[in-house]
């Protein structure tokens, strides 16, 4: 019985050793174990009663076990005090001179994952607060298309196409001003300003996605002064435009967007060759016309380029019987005119975009022809060129505002100012 004690105490000391997480029988019996020992035999099978009975020990068996314990003492190097393990303060605190504690040690190794994986929650949390925080302020393809859309228009209506679907509706209400001198008589120079004040209405309505005509009306208020006294002034419609835009290729990748607009002008405004000059003014310009133009747009973040190559063809003015002092001009060819512009734009915000641009036009030369003359008189040719700049404002998602402002340069001394009212519907 007492070896079988015995047996038992040394198994459950071993248990405890090798489930502690600081210490295992290795580093146990690595150096002190004999040899022999590694093939002792296993204890005999032992009643399970025997295990959990603690027997009553008689004088005769304490002496047995005192000479059993002697001959272990021997046999392991160790009293059986020293195979006991025994907790004390220096496990507690990781200090390997003691024998570990399971419990404790298992305890600090939980807490310490625990600690860490809270780490590691509070890392991923910022982790995805971050990422939503970027989702938010990257735009959508929508709001992307939007502000191009409105960069655009802030630079003018040759850009952007409407949807099929739906219908537009803008009105512009545009001031222009702009002087020039003239020799009336010998020595004398008068002062000439031109004030332009005109309400356009513009309707668009799209066949296609890609395809777009549109007509515009506008209604002309003009007044000129002469010197210091003399001023004239007329309200009047102007001449009207019926135009188309086609766009064959649309943004993507590398290729800018294009968009190709005809113009026909019609002479509905007051003809400046059947009025008398020195009471009246005119609205129009007494002749048909023909421009094309091809526009171009791309993005490049963050700033959209723009820009339009344009000819005109000016039909001549025939038959006419207007009087220029002492002689009757009967035909006027006004000549062609080629031109380009180009531009930047920028996104303030969702709601505000600027643009700046330049625009240059040459104006090829000219014929007159006069009844008292069999040859025509040629005119030089002329060139203006102007900077602008732009600006939209979006009121609500389904209105905006444009304003522009484009100033002449060199001998091109004018300015005008535009406001514009774009309106879109469902149709």
């Amino acid at each position: 019985m007492i070896r079988t004690k015995n047996w038992i105490a040394l198994m459950l000391a071993m248990g405890f050793i090798c489930s502690s997480p600081l210490l295992s029988t290795h580093h146990l019996f690595a150096q002190d174990a004999p040899a022999s020992l590694e093939t002792e035999a296993a204890p005999p099978d032992v009643e399970p009663d025997l295990w959990d009975t603690k027997p009553e020990a008689s004088e005769t068996e304490g002496n047995d076990a005192s000479d059993m314990e002697d001959q272990e003492e021997g046999l392991w190097g160790l009293s059986p005090e020293d195979q006991t393990p025994a907790v004390s303060g220096n496990v507690v605190n990781g200090d390997l001179d003691g024998a570990a504690s399971p419990a404790i040690g298992e305890g600090q190794r939980v807490q310490e994952l625990e600690d860490e994986l809270k780490q590691l929650r509070e890392q991923v949390q910022s982790l995805l607060d971050a990422e939503d925080v970027r989702g938010e302020l990257e735009e959508s393809d929508v709001e992307k298309e939007q502000k191009e859309e409105d960069i655009l228009n802030a630079a003018g209506t040759n850009y952007v196409l409407m949807k099929k679907g739906r219908i537009g509706v803008e009105y512009q209400l545009s001031y222009s001003y702009y002087d020039f001198d003239t020799i009336s008589e010998i020595n004398v120079i008068e002062h000439n300003s031109n004030h332009n004040l005109t309400n356009t209405f513009t309707v668009e309505y799209p066949l296609k996605d890609n395809l777009t005509i549109e007509a515009s009306i506008p209604f002309v208020y003009e007044y000129d002064e002469v010197g210091s006294d003399d001023s004239k002034n007329v309200s009047d419609f102007g001449d009207v435009d019926f135009g188309m835009s086609f766009q064959p290729i649309k943004s993507g990748g590398k290729i800018p967007s294009m968009i190709v607009n005809t113009t026909l002008t019609c002479p509905m405004g007051r003809n400046p060759y059947e009025i008398n000059p020195d009471t009246e003014v005119s609205t129009g310009s007494g002749g048909y016309s023909v421009g094309t133009s091809l526009s171009f747009s791309k993005a490049i973040d963050p700033i959209m380029a723009y820009g339009t190559l344009s000819y005109t063809y000016r039909h001549p003015i025939k038959n006419l019987n207007y009087k220029i002092g002492s002689s009757t001009l009967e035909r006027y060819d006004r000549g062609d005119s080629i031109g380009f512009s180009f531009g930047l734009g920028y996104s303030i915000s969702y709601m505000t975009s600027v643009t700046f641009g330049y625009s240059y036009s040459h104006s090829l030369s000219s014929e007159r022809y006069y009844k008292e003359t069999t040859e025509p008189i040629s005119y030089k040719t002329t060139t203006s060129s102007s900077l602008s700049l732009g600006s939209s404002w979006r009121i609500s998602p389904k209105m905006r505002v444009n304003l522009s402002l484009a100033m002449g340069l060199g001998n091109s001394d004018y300015y005008t100012l535009s406001l514009r009212f774009p309106f879109e519907f469902t149709l």
